[in-house]
């Protein structure tokens, strides 16, 4: 699986850590290659002076590789601390349309007991958007990660919402952050904060990991309503009992229009340098060798774990992107296209939630990725998804009226070079849409 059930929340969503990217460049997200500019809002440069609006933990300025950051020690005893601008932004900020990117660094993420970004338009006097960042117990399983600057972007749409806050009119910015009050403080670091230009429409991928036998009847259902979807695999698996054959594989991507990409039984943070690098190749040579090279390029995370010392490096040397195994929705263009989020549909997700999700990237122009791995009458174990609810999950999806599009295909929809100086999503999924075949 990419992400089981050991990898138990820690801290919830309201109070979990949010971080991502700032660099002011412009990102090409129209298929005719205007540019949209990336906003900066704030760089910490002291033209905004912050300070702690209530007491408990220590707020100073620093720079570190020519860039400001604002830097706060929390007291050790769990006492909230909220750090947020003196005086409000004026001009005000518009944030309509756009995605809010962050960029955030802390020493010790298994201290921590809460961490926001919030954003407001009355002076945090009522009201505010809280984006939050889940924290697991498996620090492998995290996309923050002691000690290392981490960019992420966020959707409104996944907002908690406090009173009624306008984001065409933001005029305070908000750190919110407390430790476990066990007498160990927490430093963490914030690399200021823009906004990006959303996509002109949203979309959904559906993904199954392992590969097994009965993802051909997911396959089968999906194809009912023109749907495509995107079979991480396990090459070692292929024709053992309960997974797919070759001959199925090869059907499920001639015949319904699926994407075949890349998976493994074993965690890659248990292996060697050598291990690692050769198992990786040996994926992508089996998929390529049986005619799946387009997906050969897209990885989910085995176990959903991955680090920053191994792991991370030789992904992002063989493949074109990795998918985690739960913190989505994901935004396009996503902060980093190695730490993909996802939805992790288990056996106590509901059809309705399901189709809730699609909905609410349709209307906030999200890239809703969503997890599932296999289908049974009755499930019993967290991965298990009834085959009923899988029919009105479908249905469901399909009424909201979003496309639904293979992680590779979208990717080839919205730009591939996010490695040179101005990384771009020209998203034109009208192009990448393609109806799977009736059954």
């Amino acid at each position: 699986m990419a992400g089981g059930p050991a990898a138990r929340i820690r801290t919830s969503a309201r109070t979990a850590g949010v971080a991502t990217g700032l660099i002011a460049l412009a990102l090409a997200l129209t298929p005719t290659g205007a540019l949209a500019a990336e906003i900066l809002v704030e760089d910490l440069n002291g033209q905004q002076k912050f300070a702690p609006l209530w007491p408990g933990g220590t707020f100073e300025l620093g720079s570190e590789a020519g860039f400001t950051f604002a830097r706060v020690v929390t007291d050790g005893q769990g006492g909230s601390t909220f750090i947020t601008n003196v005086r409000p932004y004026s001009p005000i900020v518009d944030a309509t349309g756009k995605f809010v990117k962050v960029r955030i660094k802390i020493d010790d993420i298994s201290k921590l007991a809460g961490l926001e970004f919030r954003l407001s338009s009355d002076r945090f006097s009522s009201s505010f958007f809280a984006f939050g960042f889940p924290v697991y117990d498996d620090l492998d399983f995290n996309v923050l990660r002691d000690g290392v600057w981490t960019t992420l972007t966020f959707s409104f749409g996944e907002a908690r919402i406090e009173g009624k806050p306008d984001r065409s009119r933001i005029d305070s910015i908000g750190w919110y952050m407390a430790d476990k009050a066990n007498g160990a403080p927490i430093s963490a670091w914030w690399g200021g904060l823009s906004l990006v230009d959303e996509p002109k429409e949203g979309v959904v991928s559906i993904t199954f990991d392992y590969g097994y036998d009965e993802n051909l009847l997911a396959a089968q259902i999906m194809a009912k309503h023109g749907m495509t979807g995107t079979a991480y695999i396990i090459p070692n698996a292929v024709g053992r009992n309960g997974y797919l054959t070759l001959h199925e594989l090869v059907d499920m991507q001639l015949r319904y229009g699926w994407e075949i990409a890349a998976h493994h039984e074993t965690s890659f943070t248990e292996m060697r340098p050598d291990e690692l690098e050769n198992t990786i190749l040996g994926v992508q040579q089996f998929l390529i060798a049986n005619g799946f090279g387009n997906g050969a390029g897209h990885l989910a995370y085995p176990l959903g774990r991955q680090n920053t010392a191994l792991v991370r490096p030789l992904v992002r040397k063989h493949f074109t992107t990795a998918r985690v195994a739960s913190m989505g929705p994901e935004t396009l263009p996503p902060a980093d296209p190695y730490l993909l989020r996802a939805l992790n549909v288990t056996n106590e997700t509901k059809p309705e939630e399901v189709a809730a999700a699609a909905k609410r990237a349709l209307e906030n122009n999200e890239w809703l990725i969503l997890m599932f791995h296999y289908l049974v009458d009755k499930p019993v174990q967290p991965l298990e998804y009834s085959i009923k609810d899988f029919e009105k999950a479908i249905a469901g999806i399909a009424r909201t009226g979003i496309k639904v599009i293979p992680v590779a295909r979208v990717w080839e929809a919205c730009g591939r070079d996010f490695t040179g100086p101005i990384p771009h999503a020209a998203c034109d999924f009208g192009a990448a849409s393609v109806a799977a075949p009736k059954p």
